[in-house]
């Protein structure tokens, strides 16, 4: 999800005081800080560039965007719990799951369209990117599309927690490392720590309006490291 999408909640946001409008801002601003967490820009950390093939890892960022706010890092954890990459000597499984991205092939059926740029035709589980397109799309009818629920979305690939903490966790170890230890990461969060009992105001950008709303808190807040993000709330 994005830090407007989190940080932007409307009506909803306009009915607490600032001094928890402030609160809640710092969380989002770190939380769209953690990397694996959302978006197809995310950096390939170490471990990610160590250990995943530069094919498969093109082809995770190409398709992640196949499910607007679905993170490369969760279809490449996917990979890495189902196959290693492609790397498993069969890619069959006991239960009938057949390529990369081990679907069956009913299921993947439901997800083979339309056929992404350099796919099979027919599309077939068994080429690597018609299945991780596949994947993404699977993904985002199940709770990836804007990191609604990205749990959901996992279990709905695999219906075993156990699994869906393993992937979350490989996700965060293919990003890179954490950017609030940056100079630019503390610049952000003490902004918005700076304007602890600043007034709410719906569609406010700062003090010469009389305070900030949700979205021009986070405006601001990156402005400060000359990061020009825009607007989703606005004054009616």
């Amino acid at each position: 999800m994005s830090l407007l999408a989190k940080t932007t909640t409307g009506i909803g946001c306009a009915l607490i005081t600032l001094p928890l409008l402030g609160t809640l801002a710092i969380t989002a601003l770190l939380s769209s800080l953690i990397p694996g967490s959302s978006g197809t820009t995310t950096a390939p950390g170490r471990n990610a560039l160590r250990d995943i093939p530069s094919s498969m890892l093109a082809l995770y960022q190409r398709a992640a965007p196949e499910c607007p706010g679905l993170s490369w890092t969760i279809l490449a954890a996917i990979g890495k719990a189902e196959t290693d990459h492609g790397r498993h000597p069969t890619m069959r499984s006991s239960a009938g799951a057949v390529g990369p991205m081990q679907f069956l092939p009913s299921t993947f059926k439901l997800y083979a369209h339309p056929v992404p740029a350099g796919g099979r035709r027919p599309p077939t589980p068994w080429d690597p990117v018609d299945a991780v397109f596949a994947a993404a799309r699977l993904l985002c009818t199940h709770g990836a599309r804007h990191n609604k629920n990205i749990e959901r979305a996992i279990y709905a690939y695999n219906p075993s927690h156990t699994y869906v903490a393993k992937v979350l966790r490989i996700a965060r170890r293919y990003a890179a490392a954490l950017p609030t230890t940056s100079a630019a990461g503390r610049e952000v969060v003490a902004f918005a720590r700076r304007q602890l009992g600043t007034p709410y105001v719906w569609g406010g950008d700062g003090p010469a309006e009389g305070g900030f709303d949700c979205s021009g808190l986070t405006k601001a807040a990156y402005a400060t490291i000359h990061i020009n993000l825009p607007r989703v709330a606005q004054a009616q």
